[in-house]
């Protein structure tokens, strides 16, 4: 007789199936990137994709080295050290600090005016109607970065675009350490000692911390609603900052919103395994005092959402709804086999010939399912292939790619504009590219080695939302529009899955031995 499966096993094995898929996909990556791309032509194909096997080499004798470490740190030489909470709570706030401090360092002495989108939400100036009405969404961080820059002034900093800078800095390095307190949940204290340096070089010192954008910004609502979710008792408060996070998140960066749907689906197994999901909607049909308090919450967090995005939306803005670009079109610029699924100029000025949001969606689907026809399934799995590469081949994460990059050089350091290729071309490799890229390799082969290695940590649910809140993401740029830009949003995650990585193959080694 065959035995009965129950619903909480399946669906069980439906979270175990998606990790999985989240890391065959992710390790195919990093081969696509080390024996694929140096070798074909692509779309966005950086000068250092050259170097990827060499640079491969090098990361995974960098991998062993932390492996010595993790082994070293969890000796008893160094366990007074590794796993005292307290030392943890006083150096993780510290090294953050000195991150910052090095950071405003670079601000002032390396800071430009970026072009492209940043330039138009930071012209607070003069604003423009016509960039806004096709781009609606950016009307929140531009709202955002006004009152920031009011603040700035407030306090003395003149220039606003230092001020959003500055920021941008506050976002990163507070993503930092929030993901590493997760990390340390997750996988100890050495591993959130990992976690904590390796992002503060990898992340923290990257340059985008220099372009105030929703990549930044956004980093900082992922990171939080991960963080509330690991430590925040269960109750009407946490509900109420999820979802106004996530609402809030959203209106600066949609992808945010893969986080919590990885959190719903995860506490939604739990309740079915624990067979409370039935009994948690009996005590609401029974205490509908608790039910209505769930709702008022909910209600209240996007009630404030809302609020905090209308009083922030700049008033005198003139928007016309019917230039609104919709969704669709950027379902069909990802299949756009020419371009390989990144920004196209053809298909923005094709998707402007027609007048309403309406008659733009209709289009785009139409020319959508025209192109997925005749790709076919070869040529469906080629798209993926190339969007592949230009998302993961890039440890730099199309630094200087977009549109005009740089737009006016203010900093003042020589050494630091070589180092970060602050520059008006873009035909030279910068120091930087290359030691990013080797950081990028170290980060993706811990993440691929999880595919081998049987998972160590405490705390498996917060992996697996980690790595479905990823999969989501790498779907959605195999979709729609793809640039390797809107992978450094998620860069806390990735970089704590890939010291987790190494973390475990240290543990397996000292089994073995």
């Amino acid at each position: 007789m065959s035995k009965k499966i129950s619903l909480s096993t399946f669906l069980q094995s439906v979270l175990w199936f998606f990790k999985k898929v989240s890391l065959v996909y992710m390790a195919c990556a990093l081969l696509f990137a080390v024996c694929a791309a140096p070798f074909i032509t692509f779309v966005s194909k950086r000068l250092f994709v050259g170097l990827n096997p060499v640079l491969f080499v090098f990361a995974s004798a960098f991998g062993m080295c932390l492996c010595a470490v993790f082994t070293y740190a969890r000796s008893k030489s160094w366990r007074f050290v590794g796993n005292k909470s307290r030392v943890f709570t006083i150096l993780s706030p510290a090294i953050c600090l000195l991150l910052f401090a090095l950071q405003l360092f670079i601000v002032k002495h390396a800071w430009f005016y970026s072009g492209w989108d940043v330039a138009a939400i930071t012209n607070f100036e003069q604003p423009s109607s016509s960039y806004f009405s096709t781009f609606p969404n950016q009307l929140f961080l531009a709202g955002l970065f006004r009152s920031i820059a009011t603040f700035g002034q407030l306090i003395g900093i003149q220039t606003g675009y230092i001020s959003v800078t500055i920021g941008s800095c506050v976002c990163v390095t507070s993503s930092i350490w929030l993901c590493a307190q997760v990390a340390k949940r997750m996988a100890g204290y050495v591993v959130g000692y990992a976690t904590l340096l390796f992002s503060c070089i990898f992340i923290g010192l990257s340059p985008w911390i220099l372009v105030p954008y929703s990549d930044t910004y956004g980093m900082l609502f992922v990171s939080l609603l991960l963080f509330l979710y690991v430590y925040m008792r269960a109750g009407y408060v946490k509900n109420f900052m999820i979802v106004f996070l996530t609402l809030v998140g959203i209106f600066i960066k949609p992808t945010v919103i893969f986080v919590t749907m990885a959190i719903i689906a995860i506490e939604l197994v739990n309740r079915i395994r624990q067979k409370q999901a039935v009994l948690s909607i009996q005590q609401f049909i029974k205490k509908p005092l608790r039910c209505i308090g769930t709702i008022a919450v909910i209600t209240a967090a996007v009630g404030c959402g809302v609020g905090v995005r209308a009083a922030l939306i700049p008033s005198t803005l003139t928007i016309d709804k019917n230039e609104a670009i919709p969704m669709a079109h950027y379902l069909m610029m990802g299949f756009n086999p020419a371009d390989m699924g990144i920004f196209s100029a053809e298909d923005y000025r094709y998707i402007f010939q027609f007048s309403t949001p309406q008659e733009k969606s209709a289009h785009a689907l139409q020319r959508w399912h025209e192109r997925v026809q005749a790709m076919g399934v070869a040529g469906a799995a080629k798209q993926f292939f190339n969007k592949t590469l230009i998302d993961y081949t890039d440890g730099s994460f199309g630094w200087k790619v977009e549109g005009s990059p740089i737009k006016q050089i203010m900093g003042d350091s020589t050494a630091l504009n070589t180092w970060y290729g602050i520059s008006y071309t873009t035909t030279t490799i910068a120091p930087f590219e290359v030691l990013h890229q080797l950081l990028w390799f170290v980060v993706l082969i811990g993440i691929a080695l999880k595919c081998f290695v049987r998972n160590q940590c405490n705390q498996n649910d917060i992996e697996t939302v980690m790595l479905i809140a990823l999969l989501a993401l790498n779907v959605f740029l195999l979709l729609f529009e793809c640039r390797s830009r809107y992978l450094f949003l998620y860069m806390p995650f990735f970089v704590a899955l890939g010291m987790m990585g190494w973390s475990q193959v240290a543990q397996w080694t000292q089994q073995e031995h």
